[in-house]
């Protein structure tokens, strides 16, 4: 559960980030150090996830997780957007993928969890 209190604090820190940015356009951040920011915290939230005993187990869970399959789609549509600026797809369009790749990833670990609240530990 300590685990998961950090990871669950590194997630707010990046949406009030996110959410300060939005209220206060005016905040000396560019969007560089906007996304650099952001992907630190899911850096973290993704090392908090795999640190443990079983650290190769943990690698392979992560690498056939749903969450992390949405976050590494997320992040080559945003890449490939990012350096051809001709892509078919809107800034508007691109934000509205983001939202439902995050609400995937949420829901799927909202899920787990729920799955797994049934389950003893040991």
């Amino acid at each position: 559960m300590k685990d998961r209190a950090r990871m669950i604090i590194a997630l707010l820190a990046g949406i009030l980030f996110i959410v300060l940015n939005a209220i206060f356009p005016d905040l000396p951040f560019t969007e560089n150090q906007t996304i650099v920011f952001v992907g630190l915290i899911g850096a973290y939230i993704l090392g908090e996830g795999l640190e443990g005993q079983r650290l190769a187990d943990n690698f392979r869970l992560v690498l056939r997780s749903n969450k992390f399959h949405a976050l590494v789609a997320g992040l080559l549509i945003v890449t490939v957007r990012s350096f051809l600026p001709n892509f078919p797809l809107s800034e508007a369009q691109l934000a509205e993928l983001v939202s439902i790749l995050a609400v995937l990833i949420v829901g799927a670990g909202v899920q787990g969890a729920i799955d797994n609240a049934g389950q003893p530990k040991g």
